[in-house]
């Protein structure tokens, strides 16, 4: 054989080797089979009825939710309701052609999704001295009493940024991370500014 045959050939056989793991790969994946997109089906369940589902960003029904026709890859879940906790997650939707699936049948992806309570709890505030402004989440609440604390009512668990000041004295900015149904409490002592 001449070296031009030698070349072609191993050619040929890279580029047959090559087509074989490309459709493999997309195959597996469950991205074609016979010249045509699979889909996959998923399956949303949660502890909470009424739970706003979004699948990459879009909105696609309440738990619990049955989805067929899921485009194969990789897909953002998320879970919304208010009074609870956010849930998110991960999934890979693939189609039937994948290994050990019967021909004809499409796998079912699950979520059992755990979506906590969330209890208000209030938040005290004093300062020294009383007579503060404050204001929780950039939003004006109220002014600390001269004796005893301001209470702020049913806060909503999570990050909240809490400024407290009054003329004269330097102004106070805090995050705080209020528990889930814990009463939050914090004094601030302003410290009066230069004149």
């Amino acid at each position: 054989m001449e070296k031009k045959e030698v070349i072609h050939i191993s050619l040929i056989i890279a580029i047959i080797i090559s087509l074989f793991f490309l459709t493999t790969y997309l195959n597996y994946s469950g991205a074609i089979t016979k010249g045509k997109t699979e889909y996959g089906k998923l399956e949303i369940v949660s502890n909470v009825e009424e739970g706003k589902v979004y699948m990459d960003g879009v909105y696609v029904g309440e738990t619990t939710l049955k989805l067929d026709n899921v485009a194969p890859g990789w897909h953002l879940i998320e879970i919304k309701k208010s009074g609870y906790s956010n849930y998110y997650t991960h999934v890979n939707i693939r189609g039937s052609s994948v290994a050990g699936y019967k021909e004809g049948t499409t796998p079912v992806v699950r979520i059992k999704a755990r979506m906590l309570k969330l209890y208000p709890a209030d938040i005290q505030l004093s300062s020294e001295p009383g007579g503060a402004n404050v204001y929780l989440d950039n939003v004006f609440v109220g002014v600390t009493p001269l004796n005893g604390k301001l209470i702020l009512s049913n806060i909503m668990p999570g990050h909240h940024e809490i400024i407290v000041g009054m003329v004269g004295h330097n102004t106070q900015k805090i995050k705080i991370s209020h528990p889930n149904g814990k009463i939050s409490s914090k004094n601030f002592i302003l410290e009066p500014t230069g004149i």
